[in-house]
């Protein structure tokens, strides 16, 4: 699917994720992403953006699976990190936000 953010501190103007090159093949059938009337496979899951708002809003990674209970289904390289979508140390000012 596609996600819009906005904020203050978001990284605005980028695609963290790659458009698919593969809607059509070649001769005309459809890619391996397309399963047809205008739905894509997505190639990031939902998970990975919920991972860096967490992250974000200070959710430690020790409790990160009962944030994601689905977080072991993805490999872990796949997620992003809360410095791909937001500006600064984002970790440390929400921490001290918390105390």
């Amino acid at each position: 699917g596609n996600y819009f953010m906005i904020g203050g501190d978001v990284k605005g103007g980028q695609i963290v994720n790659r458009y698919p090159n593969d809607i059509l093949n070649p001769d005309g059938s459809r890619g391996p992403s397309n399963v047809g009337r205008g739905r894509m496979i997505p190639s990031m899951a939902w998970d990975s953006v919920w991972h860096a708002l967490a992250q974000w809003m200070g959710v430690e990674e020790a409790e990160m699976d009962k944030v994601l209970p689905n977080k072991d289904a993805f490999p872990a390289d796949s997620f992003l990190d809360a410095t791909d979508l937001f500006h600064g140390n984002v970790r440390r000012e929400r921490k001290a936000l918390r105390k």
